[in-house]
């Protein structure tokens, strides 16, 4: 189990548009957000978005100073945190449910899209 400063998050955000079309908005509207937090896309399809995030936990870096030199070796432990998206939805109206792990306080800024709905305005996905 990850440390306190770690939590689950679970939150579904309603979204404009048919599943496909709702993912790309997501990812435009919402990928530079995430990736400022450490987390790139490791995965996709039509309707799915992975963001993963290695860390070294905190416990990793507390050995390595009280146990130094010897504690360094703790530094080489890595963990993943990630956060998966999944659009559903029909052609006027889709949900992403996001879930995953993440540091408490960006935790409590994602349960924020949880009341916030993406429009896609009229031309932007176009092709």
């Amino acid at each position: 189990m990850q440390g306190t400063r770690w939590q689950v998050v679970q939150i579904e955000q309603p979204v404009d548009g048919p599943p496909t079309e709702a993912k790309i908005a997501w990812q435009v509207a919402y990928t530079g957000w995430i990736a400022t937090r450490g987390y790139r896309i490791t995965a996709q399809t039509d309707t799915t978005l992975t963001y993963t995030r290695t860390y070294v936990p905190a416990w990793a870096i507390v050995l390595a100073v009280v146990v130094f030199p010897i504690g360094l070796i703790a530094l080489l432990v890595r963990r993943e945190a990630v956060l998966a998206v999944a659009f559903s939805g029909d052609t006027n109206r889709s949900t992403a449910s996001l879930v995953g792990t993440a540091q408490r306080p960006f935790a409590k800024a994602l349960d924020l899209l949880d009341s916030r709905p993406l429009s896609v305005p009229p031309g932007v996905l176009a092709t």
